[in-house]
């Protein structure tokens, strides 16, 4: 189906009222097994098959494989605590179950591998068919969905079908090995529990002490481990078993534990529609990554899901799992006081994509300073992917954001602060792409085409494989400058935009082969904006190539015009627009993107009047006679009054800059690039503006 025809149905149905009517239009369109193909390649190729992808999900997953041992280790010294089993109501978790789940952590590699191995040739898992990708094994690229099975054109869409799904039947693979791992670690740290618990049982105090008792306990637990299936019959009841526990860790270190009835209905729904699954493609780990980030958080004490009301060693171990979260936000705010975290918002300024182009502080980073990097330079690494951990260090930073501010809040407004705090740092951009954008429309009822053209678009970006994209990024670090308007504009009679010429442009600059026919968008200093940072070559160059790496990184500039500017003025640098104004009628000729690439380029590199640049004419302007005058009136916190009008008088010097610069950057383009002539021709043809 067309990308056009799919939004013109979709805004005929936002338009029709009515449940009926919105159902029909939907299920005329995308209940078909054309789309459901589409979706599947989507899925796999469009957003799997990055590198980056898998090595982030495997780094995820062996993260949550490490806070289980640190949670049960949290649980331990809990339990020393005078009196905490009695107030918690709960039962002692000892230390050796934590050195039992490391243990297993390590005797269930080789096992893990081979299991790995496994579910890769066969696509599928040795616990329960489970995966991230929502009804895993359901193939629809293949020769049953042509009834074309037996034949040389059927073998060949087996196949086909086959290569599309491979990076599911990774990501498979990378779960089993994880799974793995999380069961052997269940199964040590269970083994050593109920050891304790018969060998503790019916021994006086003074035994305890003895070596006797320990070694009766290594006995028991190496019984228990050598014989499982003595451990399956007589540890554990019918609610909670042993293979149940098991089974639950798996699941929670993978995100793939049991949806609620909302979760459910999502999935199915994506059956039926599969086009829905644009929005929210991982309904399942979408549902499970909030739950896991207030597992480990002092949230958990509100919702105290079904392992804390099971009570005993359970209960006992969400409450580790609590705090060790805790120490996390904990952390979190520390980094933020420190200079070394940002938080999620607000900042003013972060709103300007600006700022973030010429090296302020981004939302949601961590800032260091690596040994290797040339004159000692910084980096922001953008850690919002890193979830669910990145969200417990970010609600961290809020926190202390919130209290830096010394708002006169009460305690309802800064309820709302926290909870707006948690909604920003609870979908993960990588399971959920363009979500936001697509429900923003559809909860929108004033929604025009245009706004659903533009949600949409969001999408277009990964119609490309993720790997191409990825390999682009590598091979030309600087971002597409994606505006819709027409790629050729001399071709069209009118030089008018064309409604689809974006879509053209995002496929483009995702292509190797014609990027280049796109040009890189660059900042108000006619820089190029880059998707990375320019790191160092070498290793460290290898961890951060996109091709691998799973986070953003931003090379920091530490010069003080511009990060007072972005910082402390919240200066607003407005975008250059497409259309110049020629001659005394004012006519507005359209620039070509490669023309608007080259007027943007002008603006921020032309020399000046003392043959310097748009950065250097910034900090000239910071360091002159009258700027200085303004800063000393503006640091001086006794007048409140004057450090306003200070702020006012500075911000408009610094955006004089950049108006002059503009102002003669567009002189230029008219004199270059013959768009006086254009302007005379379009008032013979049309009457004005392009």
């Amino acid at each position: 189906m067309e990308v056009p025809r799919v939004i013109d149905m979709l805004y005929e149905a936002h338009l029709q009222k009515g449940k009926q009517a919105m159902q029909q239009v939907i299920g005329k369109g995308f209940k078909s097994g054309g789309m459901q193909m589409f979706v599947e390649a989507w899925i796999n190729q469009g957003l799997l098959s990055n590198p980056g992808t898998h090595i982030m999900n495997l780094v995820i997953g062996n993260a949550n494989l490490a806070s289980y041992p640190i949670s049960q280790l949290a649980a331990a010294t809990i339990s020393k605590v005078p009196f905490a089993n009695k107030v918690l109501g709960t039962d002692t978790v000892t230390y050796r179950e934590a050195f039992g789940s490391m243990y297993g952590m390590l005797a269930g590699l080789t096992k893990a591998f081979q299991l790995s191995l496994k579910a890769g040739v066969s696509g599928k898992s040795a616990w329960g068919g489970s995966s991230k990708i929502d009804n895993y094994g359901m193939q629809h690229i293949a020769a049953k969905s042509f009834d074309m099975e037996d034949t040389s054109i059927g073998l060949a869409l087996d196949y086909m079908g086959a290569l599309t799904r491979s990076p599911g039947r990774f990501l498979l693979m990378e779960d089993e090995f994880v799974k793995t791992v999380a069961g052997e670690m269940k199964k040590h740290s269970l083994a050593w529990r109920y050891a304790y618990a018969n060998t503790n049982a019916g021994t006086s105090v003074f035994k305890k002490f003895t070596g006797t008792f320990s070694d009766k306990i290594a006995g028991q637990y190496k019984e228990i481990i050598d014989n499982p299936q003595y451990f399956k019959e007589r540890i554990g009841d019918v609610d909670y078993s042993f293979e149940g526990q098991i089974q639950e860790l798996a699941d929670l270190v993978t995100f793939q534990k049991k949806t609620g009835k909302i979760a459910n209905y999502l999935t199915q729904a994506g059956i039926q529609y599969p086009l829905l699954k644009l929005g929210m493609p991982f309904v399942k780990v979408l549902s499970n990554i909030p739950k896991f980030t207030v597992q480990h958080s002092p949230l958990g004490l509100l919702m105290q899901n079904q392992e804390f009301k099971r009570g005993g060693q359970s209960r006992m171990l969400e409450v580790g799992r609590m705090a060790y979260g805790t120490m996390l936000m904990w952390y979190g705010a520390q980094m933020y006081q420190t200079g070394q975290l940002t938080g999620s918002g607000p900042r003013e300024y972060w709103k300007s994509i600006n700022a973030q182009q010429v090296g302020a502080e981004p939302p949601r980073s961590i800032k260091v300073k690596p040994a290797y990097a040339k004159h000692n330079s910084a980096y922001w690494i953008d850690i919002s992917r890193f979830s669910p951990y990145s969200n417990l260090l970010l609600m961290g930073a809020d926190v202390s954001q919130m209290l830096d501010a010394k708002e006169d809040l009460n305690s309802v407004e800064l309820i709302q602060k926290g909870l707006t705090s948690l909604q920003k740092n609870l979908v993960d951009p990588t399971w959920a792409p363009s979500l936001h954008k697509v429900l923003g429309v559809v909860a929108d009822s004033s929604s025009e085409p245009g706004d659903w053209t533009r949600a949409l678009k969001s999408i277009t970006g990964t119609l490309q494989p993720a790997f191409v994209r990825s390999y682009e990024k590598m091979k030309s670090p600087g971002k597409a400058e994606l505006k819709t308007y027409d790629l050729h504009p001399e071709k069209s009679e009118l030089n008018r935009p064309e409604d689809w010429s974006g879509y053209t442009a995002q496929m483009l600059a995702t292509s190797s082969a014609h990027s280049d026919l796109v040009p890189t968008a660059r900042n108000f200093l006619g820089d190029q904006v880059k998707h990375e940072s320019g790191v160092d070559s070498g290793l460290p160059g290898m961890l951060h190539n996109p091709m691998w790496s799973f986070l953003t990184v931003r090379k920091a500039d530490e010069t003080p015009a511009l990060v007072h500017m972005m910082r402390d003025l919240e200066v607003e640098i407005p975008r250059p627009r497409h259309i110049i104004p020629v001659g005394v009628n004012k006519t507005g000729v359209r620039l070509t993107p490669h023309e608007y690439d080259e007027y943007v380029k002008r603006i921020g590199k032309q020399k000046g009047f003392y043959g310097e640049g748009m950065k250097e004419a910034l900090t000239r302007r910071f360091n002159s006679a009258l700027y200085q005058k303004e800063y000393k009136q503006w640091s001086n916190p006794k007048n409140p009054n004057a450090k306003a009008k200070a702020k006012m008088n500075m911000a408009k010097l610094m955006r004089d800059v950049y108006t002059d610069r503009s102002r003669k950057a567009r002189l230029s383009m008219i004199a270059d690039f013959n768009l006086m002539e254009r302007a005379n021709e379009l008032e013979k043809r049309f009457g004005g503006t392009e």
